[in-house]
């Protein structure tokens, strides 16, 4: 994820699924309801719906933008 708390796409998915926390930040895409104090929408996908979406993003990975060396760190010398 963005603050790189997890480590692989199976850890993202599982915060999606069950581990979404009330917040006030929280957006209100992820909220049951419209207000701050509305509970967390979770997925709650099977065992198996995990995996599978799991495999879908990986689809996604453009491997030769990845490795460009154009779009590297800007501070390794």
């Amino acid at each position: 994820m963005h603050d790189g708390r997890f480590k692989t796409l199976e850890e993202v998915v599982e915060h999606y699924n069950s581990g979404v926390k009330n917040n006030k930040n929280l957006d209100s895409a992820l909220r049951l309801g419209w207000n701050d104090s509305s509970a967390p929408r979770k997925l709650n996908l099977t065992a198996q719906q995990k995996k599978d979406l799991v495999a879908f993003l990986k689809t996604l990975t453009d491997d030769n933008l990845v490795n460009d060396k154009r779009f590297s760190d800007p501070f390794i010398q």
